[in-house]
């Protein structure tokens, strides 16, 4: 563990960064920030996570008879109770001083006022110009994500690489018979899995169990929160460590690109994205099932997963549907996965370990191999997802050690930043990128509102084109949920696809262009 990624013993010592408005406080004021300061030093591994936000909307019916001033009630009784198990969802995420020179490190900065004076969840109230539909008739469309744009349902915009970063917040947006609850987590201090903890509820269980009411009872003194609260993000900081150390005779065979600090924006050429466009894809389940069972057949039994062979349709169908976009000079295609490494660790990490802990998987074909197929002669798919079960299996602890020693170079010109986007080419080639949700668990959240369980859980509208999520798996439903992310021009093939769309049942947002 390098001196840079080392836990603060003495959170008091740390000079906050804080807003301009700060800035000019009186000295007695800043005094009071200074010593309330708490300081928690991310990992390695979040270091190379995106400045951006995890976003998430459940919907819910609101029954006429419903008390709402009650329901914002619960639900901000589970945020502050959230806030409660893990006190640093009250903080910012700023830039550190790396002793080491590293650049754009960041840490989480939170002090005793952030964490009594939580601002809780807004509430907006969507009017017929924001959101002209009621809430029977989005269900009935199955809550298309371009009505649910993220300067319409958040505080806080879809990207986070500011000076000062709020770690988290929700928003509860209400339209005519019911709510749409918005959750936005930073990428760089947790991941999907985080986000599903904590909207799941399964952080509210925790070590730290301050109850606020104390303070207001005067049974627990400021000094002795102030105390408490330190002593939490020390340890919080030692469970990070284990993704921060690199053994001695650390292994180099990994290729990982880096951008660099001098490639400045302002001296790159900016050329104009084509418009891009989200679809939510309905897969049959039977279908899928019997494509899993075909591509079975061509490999060793037991080998790939009905995940893989997921994952291969998309990548085939996709990249298929990108190739007229794409330069002569592209003639491969990347697909990146997200894998969860909180087992993948000699000393493997809490199932519900809350930091950002994922890895990028990296599988990559020549364009020869989308050429097309015939539906009942899966060997195309077959080998496809023969390389993404190689790929994933890669993932190992020798694998993920590479990464944080990268991270962990004293170069300032290295900037470590969503590294996993810095590796693909997604602008200009044929590289994309497919994460799930499907086992998040996000159809049992309720926030304790006592309104069931969500109609829908969607990911916000996002310009961001060759991108994938396979959304939470609904119990009550049988087939399964995939949000695409495409340039309009690729999408409009995708949705022409035949082979692919006799797969899917529903299409959600196939026509609906959003400026």
């Amino acid at each position: 563990m390098t001196e840079a990624d080392s836990p603060h013993t003495e959170p008091d010592a740390v000079e906050p960064r804080s807003p301009a408005s700060v800035a000019a406080a009186p000295k007695t004021e800043m005094s009071r920030r200074q010593q309330s300061c708490h300081v928690i030093r991310l990992s390695s591994i979040e270091h190379c996570m995106p400045r951006a936000y995890i976003r998430v909307c459940l919907a819910y019916r609101l029954p006429p008879e419903v008390d709402f001033e009650l329901v914002i009630a619960k639900l901000n009784r589970f945020a502050y109770k959230a806030l409660d198990a893990k006190p640093y969802l009250a903080g910012y995420v700023v830039p550190a001083t790396d002793s080491q020179g590293r650049s754009n490190v960041a840490e989480i900065q939170f002090t005793d006022e952030d964490f009594l004076n939580y601002p809780g969840v807004d509430v907006r109230y969507l009017t017929e110009d924001e959101m002209p539909f009621t809430y029977d008739e989005l269900d009935a469309q199955g809550l298309p994500p371009s009505l649910i744009r993220p300067e319409l349902v958040s505080a806080l915009p879809e990207g986070a690489d500011t000076d000062r970063a709020a770690v988290f917040r929700m928003q509860a947006n209400v339209v005519k018979g019911g709510l749409i609850v918005s959750v936005y987590l930073h990428h760089c201090i947790s991941d999907g899995a985080g986000l599903g903890f904590l909207v799941a509820g399964k952080p509210l269980d925790d070590d730290f169990d301050f109850d606020r009411q104390q303070l207001d009872s005067q049974h627990l003194s400021r000094d002795r929160l102030r105390e408490r609260l330190a002593c939490w993000c020390k340890e919080n900081c030692d469970v990070r460590s284990n993704l921060s150390w690199i053994p001695q005779n650390q292994a180099s065979s990994r290729q990982i690109e880096c951008k660099r600090m001098s490639e400045s924006p302002r001296t790159t050429t900016h050329v104009a994205r084509p418009r891009g466009q989200g679809t939510v894809f309905t897969f049959s389940k039977s279908r899928l099932d019997e494509m899993k069972d075909a591509v079975e057949k061509e490999v060793q039994p037991g080998f790939v997963s009905p995940h893989d062979t997921l994952l291969a349709l998309l990548w085939y169908h996709m990249t298929l549907a990108r190739k007229a976009s794409v330069g002569s000079s592209i003639h491969t295609s990347k697909l990146f996965i997200p894998v969860n490494i909180r087992n993948k660790l000699t000393a493997p990490l809490s199932d519900f370990y809350f930091g950002a802990a994922v890895d990028f998987a990296c599988a990559e074909l020549s364009l020869s191999h989308f050429a097309g197929y015939k539906s009942d002669q899966p060997q195309t798919l077959a080998e496809m997802a023969i390389a993404i079960r190689k790929a994933i299996a890669e993932v190992d602890e020798a694998y993920i050690r590479q990464l944080i020693a990268v991270a962990n170079l004293p170069d300032p010109e290295i900037d470590m930043r969503d590294v996993m986007a810095t590796n693909m080419n997604r602008a200009s080639g044929a590289d994309m990128y497919i994460t799930s949700w499907e086992k998040l668990g996000l159809y049992d959240a309720t926030f304790g509102m006592d309104l069931g369980k969500p109609d829908w859980v969607r990911k916000p509208w996002s310009k961001d084109p060759g991108s994938c999520v396979v959304l939470p798996r609904d119990e009550r439903k049988q087939d399964v949920e995939v949000l695409v992310q495409m340039t309009e021009d690729d999408m409009a093939r995708l949705l022409t696809d035949e082979i692919f769309m006799s797969f899917v049942t529903r299409v959600i947002d196939g026509d609906r262009k959003v400026p």
